[in-house]
């Protein structure tokens, strides 16, 4: 029997501007979201590291070796789209290790990071290799938490209904939803910070508890951002990462190997969205 396979969406937004607030607006979460970690592990994980001007933080095809905290100076990310990397996003949603997005990946792009920018999380929770270099631009100070520290740190706080992990997924989570629901024609008109609401009330399951999820009616949005799924009551039907799950899915079941990552989004009864 054929699949009948579903055209992801692409996290993207016509409006420059529009795509500039939502990544700093989510960076500024990301990093608030690890400060309390980073706080008690600073002096003892975290390594401060200083680069000159033209040296390279991590190149494209670098393994993932943590996660940067940019203290001060001006980073280059440079994404360079692979043949190979394309194939796995559009084959298996594997979204590539980069910090900038558009609808398809398949064209160059430069982006400029500075002062509190995190650089790298995708990486370690995906534990796929870089798809970005980062070079200094000015002087360049920042703190490097090892893959290994981080991953000890996400089994320590891994707590079933708020872990350490699916909160840097919900950041990662929020930061691709953002992007991807303006492309529905519900979410066109809506403001950055009514989309920053209803992102609010948002949550990313983790653990194989929620391999498959039965999608329960108080939800108003579920985005897949990371792997593949079948719509669990017809399994011809396939979603790949970026996407919006449509509403009338009631169960979705991930398609192996990839570890799949749904954001759940439910918001306040006023402001639910109707079909």
């Amino acid at each position: 029997m054929g699949s009948r396979r579903q055209k992801s969406v692409g996290f993207y937004s016509s409006n420059p501007n529009f795509l500039v607030l939502i990544k700093y607006h989510c960076l500024l979460l990301l990093l608030l979201i690890l400060l309390w970690y980073l706080h008690s592990v600073l002096q003892k994980e975290a390594t401060m590291m200083h680069f000159a001007v033209g040296e390279l933080l991590f190149s494209i095809g670098d393994d993932p070796s943590g996660i940067f905290v940019v203290v001060s100076g001006v980073v280059k990310i440079q994404y360079d789209p692979l043949y190979d990397r394309l194939k796995r996003l559009e084959d298996r949603g594997i979204i590539p290790v980069v910090e900038m997005y558009t609808a398809t990946m398949d064209d160059p792009m430069i982006d400029y990071v500075t002062s509190g920018s995190v650089l790298g999380e995708l990486g370690v929770l995906s534990d796929n290799d870089r798809a970005a270099s980062a070079s200094c631009e000015t002087g360049v100070v920042v703190y490097h938490l090892s893959k290994e520290a981080i991953l000890t740190a996400i089994e320590m706080f891994g707590d079933p209904y708020d872990s350490l992990e699916s909160r840097m997924w919900r950041a990662i989570g929020m930061r691709i939803a953002a992007v991807v629901l303006p492309s529905q024609p519900a979410f066109q008109s809506w403001t950055l910070d009514k989309l920053k609401t209803h992102l609010e009330f948002s949550a990313v399951p983790v653990g194989p508890q929620y391999a498959e999820i039965t999608i329960p009616a108080f939800i108003t949005d579920t985005i897949l951002v990371y792997g593949q799924v079948v719509n669990g009551d017809r399994e011809s039907e396939i979603y790949t990462a970026p996407v919006v799950i449509p509403h009338r899915v009631k169960k979705i079941k991930p398609i192996p190997p990839v570890n799949v990552i749904d954001i759940i989004t439910r918001i306040p009864y006023e402001l639910t969205l109707t079909n």
